[in-house]
Order: C-alpha cells, then structure tokens, then sequence
C-alpha cells in the first residue's frame, strides 16, 4: 500500500505537470496570435508557437497515458 508521502508527490507531479502544459500551451499561443512586438520574424514566431503547442499536446497525452496506467497497475493490486 502506499504511503501518504508517496501519494503527496505522485499529486504534486500530477499538477505540476498540468500546469506546464498550460504554460507551454499559454505561450504558444500568446506568439502565434499576441506576441507581435517581439523582435522575432513572424515565420520564426509561429513556428515557436506551433512547436511549444504540439509539445503541450505531447505531454498531455504521456500525462494521460501514465495515469492510465497507474491506474490499471492500482486496480490490478486491489483485485489480487
């Protein structure tokens, strides 16, 4: 069974995962659409954004993956 410490951070890394991605989401999109006094070429700014998007994409679905899976790996232990 696991300790309280141990759910305390599988939590605060839960949260502190989806709070990255909101910030990577957050700041891709502030320099697609907002972020146009930046010294940056717009090519070189919607790229960025796109890639800090895709990558709040990415990790989103890894978050939901594990979670999932600990999910599963939990329901199999109480079943045993």
């Amino acid at each position: 069974m696991a300790s309280t410490r141990d759910q305390f951070a599988a939590k605060a890394s839960f949260y502190f995962h989806l709070f990255m991605i909101a910030v990577y989401g957050f700041t891709g999109l502030m320099l697609i659409f907002v972020l146009t006094f930046l010294q940056i070429q717009p090519v070189n700014r919607v790229a960025a954004g796109c890639v800090l998007i895709i990558y709040a994409l990415y990790r989103s679905f890894k978050l939901m993956r594990s979670r999932k899976t600990h999910s599963e790996t939990k329901h199999e232990n109480t079943e045993a």
